[in-house]
């Protein structure tokens, strides 16, 4: 709000810039309009993606002759999906949402690609599991995004619109694949969606300019992701505490005496 000086030297707010006292933030108006369509058309993309894929399924492992390999065409993008997630999740804590972001929607598209140019079943698995991995990654910095660029009072209604956002592909998803399967070839039900995620990637690109790194979360030299076997590691070289620095009343007087092994010796 600007302020005008007049002779007498009072000052007066410029009506014209001043903010309307009582009016609500609009989730598609101002500056949040092009934010907003752009996470809903990624996670309708991303949610179509997984309903349409179980109608092409069958024509898909005909044609490619790998019945036995049906299965994880699901299974390995799960999978992929789940361990993306628990990546995206250090990541963007460390380094924002932007770059997780893009990377995710990045290796989206190469499994799209993938998938639908493959000869061979293996080959499609692969391309559903890269899938998983780009579908992984980009999710969990929309929610980042969500927090850092929409004020606390819209945030419910952007989760709303996100979860509204399946809607329409778990009603039209599976028909709109199988209409596309019939016409044009299985293929294109993923090569098709390639150019449909250029359109969201641009409507995001204002709103992840001005997304920076909270103050809390300066890069540290520690691995983002630790793996299963380092945390088995660490889970067996954790400081065991002795028997005689436990408290007397969480010891049992009459197991703590003998093995465990003891009490089945009568039996045999």
């Amino acid at each position: 709000m600007t302020t005008t000086v007049d002779p007498g030297g009072a000052t007066t707010p410029d009506v014209a810039t001043a903010p309307v006292a009582g009016r609500p933030e609009r989730l598609l108006g101002g500056r949040y309009r092009t934010p907003t369509l752009g996470i809903v058309l990624v996670v309708t993309l991303m949610a179509f993606e997984q309903m349409a894929v179980g109608t092409v399924m069958p024509m898909t492992a005909r044609e490619l002759d790998g019945l036995s390999l049906y299965a994880w065409a699901f299974s390995g993008t799960l999978i992929a999906s789940v361990f993306a997630i628990v990546l995206a999740g250090g990541w963007s804590d460390r380094s924002g949402p932007v770059r997780p972001l893009m990377v995710g929607l990045v290796t989206f598209v190469t499994g799209l690609a993938v998938a639908g140019s493959a000869t061979a079943m293996w080959v499609f698995v692969l391309g559903r599991a890269v899938q998983g991995v780009g579908s992984g990654l980009a999710m969990v910095p929309l929610y980042v995004l969500i927090a850092r660029v929409y004020p606390e009072s819209l945030r419910p209604r952007v989760f709303a619109a996100l979860s509204a956002a399946w809607v329409l592909p778990s009603l039209l998803g599976p028909a709109l694949g199988g209409a596309v399967a019939e016409h044009a070839g299985w293929r294109w039900v993923f090569l098709g969606m390639i150019p449909l995620v250029v359109p969201p990637v641009i409507m995001l690109v204002p709103a992840l300019r001005d997304v920076r790194p909270s103050p809390g979360t300066a890069p540290s030299n520690r691995n983002p992701c630790p793996s299963a076997a380092s945390a088995c590691c660490c889970w067996s070289c954790r400081p065991r505490r002795s028997r005689a620095s436990t408290p007397r009343r969480c010891r049992s007087p009459t197991r703590s005496a003998r093995p465990w092994w003891s009490a089945w010796r009568g039996r045999w």
